[in-house]
């Protein structure tokens, strides 16, 4: 099935879910939604080349570039820059700047993935020690 317009959906949607129609023409396509996670089983397309960058003072300076997943979560990072850079997990904060960006992106929310907050391929990550 490519589209919404295919006679079978349409007969069944008609007769079991009478409002699909107008709800697709509201919100757009649900078959959409799938055809995209179908194109995003690349995975160029699921990780971005990054760098991380300690400001910590154990290991302020340290810079290692790595491959990181965007499905990771914020969590998931944290754990991680806490066994590269030697610092507590409690007190970490990490900020995040794009390419293009020109301010610094709090990951405060812990449990968001890292395609929450648009991260992409040349950007770095800053991690402290509060």
């Amino acid at each position: 099935m490519e589209s919404i317009e295919d006679p079978d959906l349409a007969k069944y949607m008609n007769e079991f879910h009478p409002r699909f129609y107008e709800l697709a023409s509201i919100y757009g396509s649900p078959l959409d939604l799938i055809s995209l996670h179908k194109e995003g089983k690349n995975i160029s397309q699921t990780s971005a080349q990054v760098e991380l960058v300690s400001y910590a003072p154990v290991t302020e300076g340290k810079t290692m570039k790595k491959k990181l997943l965007l499905s990771m979560s914020v969590t998931n990072l944290k754990a991680m820059c806490s066994k590269l850079f030697k610092i507590n997990l409690l007190n970490m904060k990490i900020v995040y700047r794009g390419p293009e960006d020109v301010i610094d992106y709090d990951l405060d929310e812990e449990a968001r993935q890292l395609s929450y907050y648009s991260v992409g391929e040349g950007g770095v990550f800053k991690i402290y020690e509060v």
